[in-house]
């Protein structure tokens, strides 16, 4: 009895002198970790290449390989080089980027921007197209002025056309709402100037009926203001100023534009 009891005391001990601490299992643990980590890195770095295709203990030139390109450098390898898939995404968006085919960044890349061979500057390029208009081939922006603001013309060359009567550009037109001519004060005609006068419709009646007078006669239309309208043909320029009250309107000179015309009339001036 004594010796069962002896036997059975000693086994109890023996099997729990063999047990490990809790403490034990968490340093091999970290120690298998850390093994792990360590061998995954001597690994990438002894065996497996860049994307650059160079080994990862040293590029070309002697210096460590980080296996991090800039985007430049990524997108300009040319097509004999061996791209990877991640090259050929940078380059791509390169290409992208300054507006050039995928398979020219490079030669955009070493394309001269400095002075040409020989120390004589390059010709420039052109500059952005502007939002008001064209530009000249010498990257300028191209003149837009015409009529009295016309640049002169070059020597010996054609004069500009001459400003044509308004009774010419109104040829054939079918005056609406009973417009009258009307004369000046001095009594003087001035032939790129006619005035009418009506006191049979509304101002925006009349103003409605010339306009699509004018664009029957084949005028494009352009309203520069409420009372005035820009028509052009065929290189020709007409301006249409209405007047709702033509008995009292008064020109920048303080003068009456209509100074006969009758009671609630309104009156419309033709320039050429």
């Amino acid at each position: 009895m004594l010796r069962a009891l002896l036997l059975a005391d000693t086994t109890t001990t023996t099997a729990q002198d063999t047990s490990m601490p809790p403490w034990a299992y968490i340093f091999w643990l970290w120690l298998a970790v850390s093994l792990g980590v360590y061998g995954y890195r001597g690994y990438r770095k002894w065996f497996v290449k860049t994307d650059g295709g160079e080994e990862g203990t040293a590029g070309a030139s002697g210096a460590p390989a980080t296996g991090v390109t800039s985007l430049g450098a990524r997108a300009g390898a040319t097509d004999t080089d061996a791209l990877t898939p991640t090259q050929q995404l940078f380059r791509e968006e390169l290409a992208r980027r300054q507006g050039l085919a995928p398979d020219a960044p490079a030669a955009a890349a070493d394309a001269p921007t400095g002075p040409a061979a020989g120390g004589t500057p390059g010709p420039a390029a052109p500059g952005p197209a502007a939002d008001s208009g064209a530009w000249a081939p010498d990257g300028t922006p191209a003149s837009e002025r015409s009529g009295l603001f016309a640049p002169s013309p070059a020597a010996g060359g054609p004069p500009p056309p001459a400003r044509k009567p308004v009774a010419d550009l109104l040829s054939g037109i079918a005056m609406p709402c009973g417009l009258a001519p009307m004369i000046g004060a001095g009594g003087a005609i001035d032939p790129h100037r006619v005035a009418f006068t009506t006191n049979t419709a509304p101002p925006a009646e009349v103003g409605s009926k010339v306009g699509d007078e004018l664009e029957r006669l084949g005028f494009a239309l352009r309203s520069t203001g409420d009372t005035e309208l820009e028509a052009r043909r065929d290189g020709d320029v007409l301006v249409v100023r209405l007047y709702p009250d033509a008995r009292a309107a008064e020109g920048d000179d303080g003068a009456k534009v209509f100074p006969h015309a009758p009671l609630d009339s309104v009156g419309v001036v033709f320039s050429s």
